[in-house]
């Protein structure tokens, strides 16, 4: 039997970088294919290490319920000195360990860049045909292993990931179907609908059409972690009646 599972990602932060490269971490309009697979891995319980072959045959859409504004916000990384500040205590001293960036040395502190997406909000719709497999992981959603955020850790979800009700509709695998089916939902009352969604999938065309994502997960290993690509398409379709 054939379904799709329906996540609900929305939170005053979010973060899905797909081309992150040492000093600018950047994030995309909408929730990456590794970062979902990685809130899966976490509610699962999964180490980093382990294998992620059983999510490659999921399908994997997204709509765009409210287009989030794009942040940036400044770090600092490193800038102390070789012998950490040192912190009294009444056992005896120890080092703080903590490095500061205001030692007055140009050298030592690093400014990196990091962007978020504020205030939108998602729905995913992943499809298989492993029905027991998508029951699976909406039970590890209810009560996850570990903690669950979207893209970052300070990303905190503001709803629950799963929307009311059961989250899995079946019948079908196609989340495209699925999601252009979905009622949009208000935040509040008195929200009214955007007068178009756009729905983001993987193509189905012919590797020259289709704009390309890194952000298929071969593995998430520290050591080694690493991505393939995959061509994602996009569509817009009418809100459907809102519901409260």
């Amino acid at each position: 039997m054939s379904g799709v599972l329906l996540l609900r990602l929305a939170a005053p932060l979010q973060s899905w970088g797909t081309q992150s490269r040492f000093l600018i971490r950047d994030t995309g309009r909408e929730p990456s294919r590794s970062g979902v697979i990685g809130i899966l891995c976490a509610a699962l319980g999964m180490p980093r290490t382990a294998p992620l072959n059983h999510f490659n045959s999921l399908k994997f859409a997204v709509r765009v319920d409210r287009e989030g504004v794009v942040i940036r916000d400044f770090h600092t990384v490193g800038g102390g000195e070789d012998d950490h500040r040192i912190l009294r205590h009444t056992n005896g001293i120890r080092k703080y360990g903590v490095s500061i960036a205001s030692t007055g040395r140009a050298d030592r502190g690093i400014l990196t860049e990091r962007y978020y997406l504020s205030d939108a909000r998602f729905l995913v719709g992943l499809g298989s045909e492993d029905l027991p497999f998508l029951e699976k992981l909406e039970a590890a959603l209810r009560e996850p292993k570990w903690p669950l955020y979207l893209g970052r850790k300070a990303c905190i979800p503001s709803e629950p990931i799963l929307p009311p009700g059961r989250a899995l509709r079946e019948g079908t695998s196609d989340p495209v179907a699925v999601l252009t089916n979905e009622p949009w939902s208000p935040r509040v009352t008195f929200e009214k609908p955007p007068e178009s969604l756009r729905i983001v999938f993987d193509s189905t065309s012919s590797k020259d059409s289709g704009q390309p994502r890194a952000d298929l997960p071969i593995s998430f290993n520290r050591a080694n972690r690493s991505y393939a690509d995959r061509l994602v398409d996009y569509k817009f379709i009418t809100p459907k009646e809102v519901v409260s």
